[in-house]
């Protein structure tokens, strides 16, 4: 329920054929997951270091 519709991606009753699981090019309906793995955390970097104040 998170995740966005992909109008590209395979969804049985929406825009695949009905007899999709008898087709023989079983390669065409198949689902990919991608993720983005940009976890960088650069908000934690300091921008300049010469006017941190140490406490």
């Amino acid at each position: 329920k998170l995740a966005l519709f992909c109008a590209a991606c395979p969804q049985p009753g929406i825009n695949l054929p009905d007899n999709w699981k008898e087709d023989t090019n079983c390669v065409l309906y198949h689902w990919s997951f991608i993720a983005d793995g940009n976890f960088k955390a650069n908000h934690l970097a300091p921008r300049n270091v010469e006017d941190d104040m140490h406490l």
